[in-house]
């Protein structure tokens, strides 16, 4: 069981994410328990040979079903019959398809079985075997049905939950043997029925399941789930705890045809204490026999019989037909508990989770022919050669691989892959490939420039593109990164690195620290080598504060600028750098200012000598906020885009109207928009599109020029005169685009459109009937069009996704949202009327969810409903913005309906309420206390209710920190200030775990609140604050005299062992001074606040405890192991001295 905090169980995403739904992150309740850092791997730089013929494979690895095999390829490191040559074949008369790769040092082939059960397996082994003379092992990957719980030691009981996987200690054939009046008795012994894995099995499983090695198999099968959990296709998420359900083996599933959640008495569940903490459980490893048979169990009584009979530990119906014909494994994950409540929700969890640990078990397992050729054979991997990467493709892409393979990785390459997973984000390159192509024969001048050559050639340099708004600063950038390696000088093994700022798009898309990231993640891919300290310092995150994954902690920009800053001369002794920053403005005025002073320190600083490569950066940018680049820097060079792209808007001109109606052909017009545009690309597309739509109307030539003429000169002019009289149908759009909280889709927005905030009508039906109703995504683009007078457009740089609708350029959306507007009068953009817009979208999500089709459907598909996403997981965020003390907010029924469309798959969210959750809720949880202030008189009865997990309206606000609506509540003396939700914790140890001062304060102050309430698992709101290091709450619990500062956890963990484990210092000096803390305390498993502290390297913690006196600095845990040995074992060495000084003295 876990020894995190317990808090409030969440349910994960049973998919990756997605447009539709985000993953539901693990909402961390408490401080989690850092992961213990896995011990390093020889770090041994190694390439794979392709093998030479089938003889070269030697695992077989057999999955009945299709989504096992699935999850098995996705973890290939390499893929041998994806490389556009023929297959290895197959012996004549051998019916099966393989998929041939290499999993770590093996090569492997994946035979595709046409069915389950022992028949199948058998025909699949024996015909693998000829196929594949060399295959020594098959290792047996996918799902079964588990025991309840397998033995935990004498006399204990350990649970197995869904989503566990077993590993084969041997397989016993429970429906062979002889059947006689007295009954059904299997032939011979388990052992003796089948034959035994061959020794090397055999000890490989035996030393898995000592401690260590247990632990460190526990942590790399983790990593590898991680990598399949971005597998959108496999859908391998974590289903939740609340779909793991054990009933009692005397209750049985009466109707097949219904599911469990439908008609199955919840009361005959038996509690597993794996599902009580606040997050969902770590997969475990279980070992033992597994029962093979050809029936599918669903039977708890039978189950429970085989168990008694054969001490087994899983039922499945594939490694009988496989273990006489091939040696072999069992690798299973656990979908069901064999009873008759048995379903399908769990395979793709349990499959990915199988798939894992046999990655984890194979790169534990040594190449057979390296073992048989005595330590000096030839063996299937060689050290790599250089090699150069293709030429083809963009050039973000054509540099990609080469530096891998010439400087091999000083870090281990898993630790390197989870360092660049958490430096990277979703959307990094969306804008890059978001922006058009130049126009065939523009932007050659570039090349040929006098000063983009001179920066090219200077030893260390930047060069700013300046523009106006919308003069093309974008596709010149990426015409230059895309052609960059025209320019002088430039060599294959550059390191070339873009980033195209995007002030529309996701919040890293827009902010330095997006950039930060984006820069250590390529340079991390890219040299490896001189970057290893990177990836140090994502284990040391890793190893104190847990995974960056579940949101633990995340990267800091100051931190990244100065990894770069330290490296970068490293990197500049053998390869040149570039890199290109568009849209600089777009980061904000004070962001902008800010990297540019960064960059100017980092040229000042670099070395010129012989022995250094160049460093060119490349800016794009607004005439403002960088108002003069260069300045009198000698290194900087700028270039004025409008002066440079008057021929280039020509040939656009041009080739844009070139097949339109004869008019438009006409060179007087072409000539006249180019000539009018002075140097702004968008003005020229605008008055090409009124051009287009003049001529299409019949109007002659010379309107077209007095048309021309008419356009303002300056592109916020012609905005202006496009919006002027705009319709309430295009207002309402231009809203939604502007304001919308995510980015929305067209299906979204078809549907945003045709609802009112007041709408009368009561279902979706009624608005389909409507005139204004846009039936189809085609003419919903032809609307769009319409109605923003071509000044939105939909995006979609990613064709498996939903294409969403923006703006032409963020030069308009700068028009519409200004403070102080050049917009027009319907949209004026003071602070209130973006309140009331913000209003008027949120009461339009609420009205949505309001319509009568939409709770009926809540049990059925809710992918029918567009606007279902949007609205759910929006309304709350459009209403916070809103002047919520007048917000009409919705009724305790519509929020217990969007409650339960909330806690659905896909649409779960951070800001989720609990399942009978009401509006005092909402509004405590969100801190909105002027709301709360109009709301409260009248709701007496809903103030202090729980919701189904225990949380009160108190407890939600201690928990963000809300100290005005802490007030509130207890102004009202009707809550109960030590109210326990379903994990025991009060509000006091979610403010103290937060580390919110203020409100534990105001929750002191009231001096009848329980300072030392103990939450399931022994917590107290000492142990939270000092495990989370919150120095000041400490000092607020201390002083009440009221807290047991020796308290400990069912783990046996003290306040003072947390804050040991975890590092922090001052904690851990306040605890000390109090002089009554038990500073040689051991846990369950015998380890003191020493022993944590010297394995997690925290030394300045080790000299606090040392210089006590109170601590024996030799003491073994329950393993024997001391102080000293962790920290040895660790690399630690100044610990190690420190250790050893107390030793001796």
């Amino acid at each position: 069981m876990s020894s995190d905090p317990p808090g409030k169980r969440r349910r994960e995403s049973t998919s990756s994410p997605s447009r539709r739904g985000p993953a539901a992150p693990v909402r961390p309740a408490a401080p989690a328990e850092p992961a213990e850092p896995g011990r390093r791997s020889k770090r041994v730089a190694l390439a794979a040979i392709r093998p030479t013929s089938r003889d070269d494979f030697e695992i077989a690895i057999i999955c009945a079903l299709t989504q096992e095999a699935d999850a098995v390829k996705a973890l290939f490191d390499e893929r041998w019959d994806g490389h556009g040559q023929d297959g290895y074949g197959k012996v004549a008369g051998d019916p099966y398809s393989y998929a041939c790769g290499r999993i770590g040092r093996h090569n492997v082939v994946v035979p595709h079985m046409t069915g389950m059960g022992k028949a199948n397996a058998a025909n699949v082994a024996t015909n693998c075997g000829r196929s594949f003379p060399g295959v020594k092992i098959a290792l047996v990957v996918g799902v079964c049905a588990g025991v309840p719980s397998v033995s935990g030691g004498p006399g204990q009981k350990k649970d197995v939950i869904l989503g566990d996987v077993i590993i084969s200690q041997g397989v016993v054939q429970y429906d062979f043997g002889r059947q006689t009046d007295a009954g059904f008795y299997t032939k011979v012994t388990p052992l003796e029925s089948l034959g035994k894995p061959i020794t090397e099995i055999s000890s490989l499983v035996a030393m898995l399941k000592s401690r260590d090695d247990r632990k460190r198999l526990l942590q790399d099968m983790s990593e590898y789930l991680d990598v399949l959990q971005g597998e959108e296709d496999l859908e391998p998420g974590y289903p939740g705890v609340e779909q793991d359900w054990l009933f009692e083996p005397s209750y049985r599933h009466t109707k097949p045809t219904k599911k469990c959640e439908d008609i199955c008495d919840r009361t005959k569940l038996v509690r597993r204490d794996r599902l009580q903490g606040p997050n969902p459980p770590t997969p475990e490893v279980h070992f033992g026999l597994i029962a093979s048979g050809d029936k599918v169990m669903k039977s708890a009584r039978q189950r429970d019989k085989i168990i008694r009979d054969h001490n087994v530990v899983a039922f499945e119906m594939e490694s009988a037909g496989v273990w006489d014909v091939i040696p072999c494994v069992v690798i299973k994950g656990v979908c069901d508990y064999a009873d008759s409540h048995k379903a399908k929700s769990w395979q793709k969890r349990a499959a990915a989770a199988a798939a894992a640990c046999m990655k984890a078990f194979l790169i534990r397992l040594e190449p057979f022919k390296i073992r048989e050729a005595d330590g000096g054979g030839s063996s299937t991997f060689a050290q790599p050669r250089a090699t150069e990467a293709g030429a083809s493709g963009n050039a973000r892409d054509s540099y990609t691989s080469r530096t891998n393979v010439q400087n091999p990785c000083p870090v281990d390459s898993r630790e390197l892959q989870a360092c660049l997973q958490s430096l990277s984000f979703p959307q990094m390159t969306n804008r890059f490939h978001d922006i058009q192509p130049a126009e065939d024969n523009t932007c050659l001048w570039l090349l040929r420039h006098r000063k983009y050559r001179a920066w090219a050639d200077l030893e260390h340099s930047i060069l700013w593109i300046m523009g106006k708004p919308g003069a093309g600063k974008s596709t010149l950038m990426k015409y230059a990164l895309d052609n960059h390696p025209q320019l002088p000088g430039v060599a294959k093994d550059d390191i070339v690195f873009s980033f195209f700022f995007h002030a529309r798009g996701h919040d890293l898309q827009k902010s330095p620290l997006g950039f930060w990231l984006s820069l250590l993640h390529r340079f991390l891919e890219l040299a490896p080598a001189p970057l290893a300290h990177v990836v140090q310092t994502y284990l040391r995150k890793q190893a104190t504060h847990g995974k960056h994954k579940e949101g633990k902690w995340q990267w800091h920009q100051s931190e990244l600028h100065s990894m770069f800053k330290s490296v970068l001369p490293d990197i500049l002794r053998a390869r040149r750098v570039l890199i290109f920053v568009d849209a600089l403005d777009e980061c904000g005025k004070d962001n902008a200012l800010a990297l540019v002073s960064q960059f100017n320190s980092l040229l000042r600083g670099l070395p010129t000598d012989a022995g250094f490569r160049r460093f060119h950066i490349c800016f794009s940018c607004r005439y403002y906020p960088i108002v003069n680049p260069c300045g009198r820097h000698g290194n900087q060079l700028e270039i004025n885009l409008e002066e440079e792209n008057k021929s280039d808007i020509r040939v656009y001109v041009h080739s844009i109207m070139s097949d339109r109606q004869e008019q438009t052909q006409q060179p007087t017009v072409q000539e006249l928009i180019a000539s009018r545009a002075n140097g702004v690309f968008m003005w020229a597309r605008l008055a090409v599109e009124k051009v287009q739509e003049l001529a299409s109307e019949g109007h002659s030539e010379t309107k077209i020029r007095n048309s021309i003429n008419l356009l303002p000169r300056e592109l916020e002019e012609v905005y202006r005169q496009l919006a002027k009289d705009m319709e309430p149908s295009s207002i309402k759009l231009i809203q939604w685009i502007c304001f919308a909280v995510k980015p929305i889709t067209l299906d979204e927005l078809r549907w945003a459109i045709i609802i009112e905030p007041n709408d009368q009508r009561r279902s979706l039906r009624e608005c389909q009937e409507s005139e204004d109703y846009i039936d189809s995504a085609d003419r919903m683009k032809l609307q769009l069009r319409k109605l923003s007078r071509g000044l939105a457009e939909v995006s979609q740089p990613d064709p498996s996704k939903p294409g969403v609708v923006q703006f032409i350029h963020q030069s308009v959306k700068d028009f519409f949202t200004a403070r102080n507007p050049p917009a027009f009068d319907k949209i004026s953009t003071t602070n209130g009327s973006i309140q009331e817009t913000h209003r008027q979208l949120a009461m339009i999500c609420i009205r949505y969810l309001e319509m009568e089709e939409i709770e009926p459907s809540i049990t059925n598909k809710l992918w029918d409903f567009p606007f279902l996403y949007y609205a759910t997981t929006s309304w709350v965020a459009h209403a916070k913005q809103s002047l919520s003390e007048v917000f009409a907010w919705p009724s305790n029924a519509c929020i217990t309906m969007w409650l339960r469309i909330h806690y659905k798959p896909k649409f779960y969210s951070f800001d989720c309420l609990g399942l009978g959750a009401n509006l005092v809720h909402l509004l405590s949880k969100h801190g909105l206390a002027k709301a709360l202030e109009v709301v409260l008189p009248n709701s007496n009865h809903t103030i202090d209710t729980p919701d189904v997990d225990g949380r009160t309206p108190l407890s939600y606000a201690a928990k963000e920190g809300h100290e005005a609506v802490v007030k509130l509540l207890l102004a009202t003396s009707i809550v109960k200030i030590d109210s326990m939700d379903q994990n025991g914790q009060t509000p006091l140890s979610y403010a103290a775990s937060g580390g919110h001062e203020a409100v534990v304060k105001l929750l002191l102050a009231t001096g009848i609140v329980n300072v030392d309430s103990m939450s399931q698992g022994g917590w107290t709101p000492l142990s939270y604050a000092a495990c989370a290091g919150h120095e000041a709450v400490v000092k607020l619990l201390l002083s009440t005299g009221s807290v047991n500062v020796n308290s400990g956890t069912s783990y046996g963990r003290t306040p003072l062992l947390y804050a040991a484990k975890k590092g922090h210092e001052g904690v851990v000096k306040l605890l000390l001074a109090t002089g009554s803390v038990d500073v040689d305390s051991g846990d369950r498993h015998g380890r003191t606040p020493l022993s944590y502290a010297a394995e997690e390297g925290h030394e300045a913690v080790v000299k606090l405890l040392l210089a006590t006196g109170s601590v024996d600095a030799d003491s073994g845990d329950r393993d024997g192991r001391t102080p000293l040995k962790y920290a040895a074992d660790d690399g630690h060495h100044a610990i190690v001295n420190l250790l050893r000084l107390a030793s001796l003295g």
